[in-house]
């Protein structure tokens, strides 16, 4: 039943362990310099609209560098993109960290913030480039699961922990110690074993990527459908949910933190299922993802209208497994449906496009909260997977896709 050959195949190979290593470390520093940022801020201004400016910032830097690596990174040396990226954010974070000790104003402090995430947005797309050129098709999704993991865990711990090493640790201190994550991001994707077990990328003419993601039927329904659950997703927000716990189940923070808590724990579950399974999954990747997204739909409906706060943690729980296994398929579809060269200029391109729409969902969602009432828009969410999986049915293309055995033997 379990990918017995998993670890021969993928977590012997040192390729990967080095881009596994290189994307946690990333993803640690990244939230640990938003955090840092925020509560410093918060500490100088005393102002919320301030503090909640480093986000803003940052998702905007995001969608500007995505959007233009989109068209430049088809043209560059993935190695040198992913390592140079994380250590230009390191001395962005050290910049930061001198900038903080000399008491200099906060807009000096956002300009560098939004920098370090214009340039950081260019790792993610190289990054998944290198990953799904060093490792092969056979270990795609117990990749894929193994970084979803990680990531999940990360934002899961992340926020927690890094509040309260603010709290034990000086300003300076945890910005010295961010930087130097970034710095051994790019060191372990630079290693040496590393470059001798990518594929050589050949030299082509650079065609528009939006092209290929409006040409290509499935990278487009693909895209869309993350549109139409990233609306979804909006709801399980912290501000919609501490609406929610507050409104309909009439609880106070705690529990609202105990729901939190509850849909990141299910995730990381789910991302080791993924892997655990990865074997019988491959084969049916269209196929889970119409089962992750009914599953989702019916969970947000018994959520929308639980009013017991231990049965939502419950629904919370429940809702990761399958929806992250699905979110792994539809990822491995993805990047099976392109080529080397496609693959990090596509990424970029989707990761600007979703970013940029994510800013927007929550806005959508907050508006429609006040003007519909929290528990519809939970039952609009619902109804919003429920739709997804049904346009996936009848997409044949995607809900028979799955990796074949001449595919996986690549």
């Amino acid at each position: 039943m379990f990918s017995s050959s998993l670890g021969k195949t993928l977590w012997n190979q040192k390729s990967f362990r080095y881009i596994w290593a290189s994307q946690t470390a990333q993803a640690v520093g990244s939230i640990l310099m938003t955090i840092i940022v925020m509560v410093d801020v918060f500490k100088e201004t005393n102002s919320v609209f301030g503090s909640g400016l480093v986000l803003a910032l940052s998702s905007f830097g995001s969608v500007l560098g995505g959007a233009m690596a989109s068209f430049a990174i088809q043209r560059l040396d993935l190695l040198q993109t992913a390592a140079w990226s994380t250590w230009f954010r390191a001395v962005c974070a050290l910049c930061i960290g001198l900038c903080q000790t000399l008491g200099l104003p906060s807009y000096i402090i956002y300009m560098l913030l939004f920098l370090q995430s214009f340039v950081g947005s260019w790792y993610s797309p190289a990054q998944l480039g290198l990953l799904y050129q060093a490792i092969k098709k056979r270990d795609y999704v117990a990749a894929s699961g193994s970084i979803v993991t990680v990531n999940q865990f990360v934002q899961a711990a992340g926020w927690g922990l890094g509040g309260y090493l603010t709290v034990l640790a000086q300003t300076h201190t945890l910005t010295l110690f961010t930087a130097g994550l970034f710095f051994v991001s790019g060191l372990l994707i630079k290693l040496p074993d590393l470059k001798t077990a990518v594929i050589p990328r050949q030299k082509t003419r650079t065609q528009s990527v939006w092209r290929t993601v409006y040409r290509k039927k499935t990278v487009l329904l693909l895209t869309m459908m993350d549109m139409s659950e990233g609306l979804a997703n909006a709801v399980w927000t912290s501000a919609v949910l501490l609406a929610f716990t507050k409104e309909v189940l009439n609880k106070g923070e705690a529990w609202w933190g105990f729901i939190n808590a509850g849909y990141f724990l299910g995730a990381i579950l789910g991302g080791i299922l993924a892997v655990l399974f990865s074997n019988q999954l491959k084969k049916r990747l269209g196929l889970m993802i119409v089962l992750g997204s009914v599953s989702m739909g019916i969970t947000t409906l018994l959520f929308a209208y639980s009013s017991n706060p231990l049965l939502s943690v419950i629904l919370c729980i429940m809702m990761g497994p399958l929806y992250q296994v699905r979110d792994v398929s539809q990822t491995v579809i993805l990047q099976d449906t392109l080529t080397d060269e496609e693959r990090a200029p596509v990424t970029a391109a989707k990761n600007t496009i979703l970013t940029a729409w994510s800013v927007l969902t929550i806005a959508i969602m907050g508006a429609l909260a006040d003007l519909i009432g929290i528990q519809s828009v939970f039952i609009a969410a619902a109804v919003l997977y429920a739709g997804t999986a049904a346009v996936t049915f009848f997409v044949r293309d995607v809900r028979t896709y799955s990796q074949s055995a001449r595919q996986i033997e690549r």
